[in-house]
């Protein structure tokens, strides 16, 4: 719930409404949508953050803690593609965790960009580092995925459209 009036509050300030004017449509476990015309959004959220994404075309996002830990070696070789292997060892950042959290986010992005399943789509998609583009290798879709470091947290994103940076982050 705190979600759906986060999200109400930050649109409000992009389209200058009231923020019960804002079309939400968010039904009970289901991606939340606004109506036609007014963009698209994807959320996420964890026990310290919250991470709202909005463009003029669909959007995939994920946020992570930073400092979450995982078992990388053993969840990489069952969920990613053996050049996302190569960056976790080698990736420009030599901790492989922050790698590891890298590839995550951008894939739970992506899964959530193509409105999939987490555990049926996720390893689905192969992400080129090189260039920031995904690829879904049962659907032959190719779109653009990047991942930031900001503040604790590093936020994954997905869009069809070439995402630029620097992005334009707001606090609420």
């Amino acid at each position: 719930h705190h979600s759906r009036c986060y999200t109400r509050i930050a649109l409000s300030k992009i389209f200058n409404i009231d923020p019960l004017l804002i079309p939400l449509n968010a039904p009970p476990g289901k991606p939340p949508y606004l109506k036609k015309d007014f963009g698209f959004l994807s959320i996420s959220h964890i026990p310290d953050g919250f991470f709202l994404g909005w463009s003029n075309y669909p959007i995939g996002v994920d946020i992570e803690t930073i400092s979450r830990s995982f078992d990388s070696e053993k969840i990489s070789e069952y969920l990613f593609s053996e050049d996302e292997k190569f960056f976790l060892k080698h990736g420009e950042n030599k901790n492989a965790n922050l790698n590891f959290l890298a590839i995550w986010v951008m894939k739970e992005a992506l899964v959530k960009y193509s409105k999939g399943n987490l555990l049926r789509d996720f390893d689905s998609w192969q992400i080129n580092l090189k260039n920031n583009k995904a690829t879904n290798i049962d659907q032959n879709l190719n779109i653009f995925s990047t991942y930031l470091k900001y503040k604790s947290w590093i936020i994954g994103i997905a869009s069809k459209e070439k995402i630029n940076e620097p992005l334009k982050i707001q606090n609420i």
